[in-house]
């Protein structure tokens, strides 16, 4: 194996904030379900709205710079990552897929990135899904990412999704103890 790229290096560590960022704004959010203050819902609803907003820069449109379909083709260390591979992680057809996909990127073009009046926005998408690709996507990012360390041994904070999440955990944990302080 030859040497990793710079190139490539900078898209791990920018999808990795990417996907760091779409995980951890669904994860407060949900830890948030019971808060019920106008200050609660706002971050709650701000949450949500940056979880889209980021999420479609890797999984919306495929002219995005860290869309992942402009990286997984380009490396041939591990199977690529596919439609395919979404829809294993989401336990839907391809039909299910397109809907849900249309949606988050409505939702982001046509009300939180810019606004359009005539845009009817009645429910907020499923972030289970958003989430699950998500996690899915930072599993193939790590497994590849072992697969280089393997013979270029790299200094990185890149974190599979169970410590990821272990990490989101200690998180909600710390900000509640200074909360109650």
């Amino acid at each position: 194996m030859k040497e990793i790229p710079v190139s490539t290096l900078k898209v791990f560590g920018t999808q990795s904030m990417l996907l760091n960022d779409v995980s951890r704004s669904i994860l407060f959010s949900r830890e948030m379900n019971n808060f019920d203050s106008s200050v609660d819902k706002f971050v709650k609803s701000s949450l949500l709205k940056q979880a889209v907003i980021v999420w479609n820069q890797v999984f919306g449109s495929r002219g995005e710079h860290c869309h992942w379909s402009q990286f997984t083709s380009k490396q041939k260390v591990i199977e690529p990552f596919s439609r395919d591979s979404i829809l294993v992680s989401l336990g839907i057809t391809l039909d299910e897929w397109s809907k849900y996909h249309e949606n988050m990127k409505r939702l982001r073009d046509k009300f939180l990135a810019h606004f359009d009046m005539d845009t009817e926005t009645d429910h907020f998408p499923n972030m289970d899904f958003a989430l699950a690709v998500v996690e899915a996507y930072r599993e193939w990012l790590y497994r590849l990412f072992q697969e280089y360390q393997k013979a270029f041994p790299v200094r990185a904070g890149f974190l599979n999704t169970a410590e990821f999440n272990i990490l989101i955990e200690r998180e909600w944990e710390e900000k509640k103890q200074i909360v109650q302080e």
